[in-house]
């Protein structure tokens, strides 16, 4: 991460102490458009916990009511500021884990913050079933990322049963067992309408015979262990990759991290031609941070920054990482991870080019 010149900055999601979360993929819009995102007769309403959604509050709702990408875009627009001119505007990649991965959906299909992301990469997250929608129109072009662990049952990528009453004998959905029951899109589902949408920007003809809303074209299929990936029939489209690893509701694997990072690597600009070194900076730098947006706070968690050495800063992707919702029970040391891991890599980094270690600031 440190050779690529990746900025990672963390963001934890709105609600109170032990019920953080993130807003949207149909988690408070239940029923959608294919009925009721859960059990309803065995699923808890979770938004209860939250102040945002006293007004209203239906069966399967389970996160904030809070407008988290308007919450997410006020913090790009922070960064921004904190260091001007630092950030390639299409360089901007989200990921999450978990409730954050779900989220990273929703980033996707909003009008409001899919134009200015180069792609999203999910780590054990899903939209719900009948939410589903793919990449927004607004930016055809995003690159998506599916890592999922074959032996979830939080946020399963497959049917338990094709044959299961419970699944409905649908292998566009999945139900969770370890929660009380929800419906998610399943892998297959997922990836193949990103697929789809990207051959449709390119002006191929996808044969859809049925009223499913799996892809029909037998080249693509989500494996139960391993990556597949197709890349965009032409530039206007996104690639599209689905990786299985064998592991239940968990992003704390070296692995499925490596994974997004080789994947967003893989669509980075270019180096400078002349292969300048990098140097270290970070917000604490600069002096013009501004005001934090409301919910975001400037604190001293780890952030850092790259730019060649004698070229104005540069930042050559910024990496904006979601918590997960503690209210699904997810493993929130998994961001924490991910940040210390690339901060890690730094550190060993500067020791062995005997480079000024800097100071370290984050937004959180």
């Amino acid at each position: 991460a440190v050779e690529a010149g990746l900025a990672v900055v963390r963001l934890e999601g709105s609600g109170p102490d032990g019920w953080r979360s993130w807003n949207g993929f149909g988690s408070t819009a239940s029923p959608g458009p294919d009925g009721p995102t859960c059990l309803e007769a065995t699923s808890p309403y979770y938004c209860g916990e939250y102040a945002s959604c006293d007004a209203e509050c239906l069966p399967c709702w389970w996160t904030t009511c809070v407008d988290s990408v308007a919450r997410a875009m006020a913090s790009l627009d922070a960064i921004y500021a904190a260091i001007p001119d630092s950030i390639a505007p299409d360089a901007v990649w989200a990921t999450g884990c978990s409730n954050g991965g779900m989220f990273t959906h929703e980033l996707a299909k909003d009008a409001r913050s899919a134009p200015r992301l180069a792609g999203v990469a999910s780590i054990v997250g899903l939209p719900h079933n009948g939410f589903n929608l793919g990449p927004s129109p607004a930016n055809p072009s995003l690159h998506y990322l599916g890592v999922w662990g074959r032996r979830d049952h939080t946020c399963p990528p497959f049917p338990a049963d094709p044959n299961a009453t419970s699944d409905g004998g649908r292998p566009d959905r999945t139900l969770d067992t370890d929660f009380h029951g929800w419906y998610y899109s399943s892998a297959q589902n997922t990836t193949a309408l990103w697929r789809r949408r990207a051959r449709e920007t390119c002006g191929q003809i996808i044969p859809d015979d049925d009223d499913d809303d799996v892809d029909d074209d037998e080249a693509w299929r989500v494996p139960e262990l391993g990556c597949v990936e197709a890349r965009a029939p032409c530039a206007a489209a996104g690639d599209v990759r689905a990786c299985v690893f064998d592991t239940g509701h968990t992003c704390a694997r070296d692995d499925q991290l490596l994974e997004v990072r080789r994947f967003i690597e893989s669509h980075l600009p270019p180096l400078d031609a002349d292969g300048r070194r990098y140097r270290y900076s970070t917000m604490a730098d600069h002096d013009a941070r501004g005001a934090a947006p409301d919910g975001v706070r400037w604190s001293s968690s780890p952030y850092f920054a790259a730019a060649p050495v004698g070229s104005s800063s540069r930042v050559r992707a910024l990496v904006v990482t979601s918590l997960c919702a503690v209210a699904v029970g997810c493993v929130v040391a998994c961001v924490v991870k991910f940040v210390g891991w690339v901060a890690g890599r730094l550190r060993r980094r500067l020791s062995e080019e005997r480079i000024p270690r800097p100071k370290l600031a984050a937004l959180v």
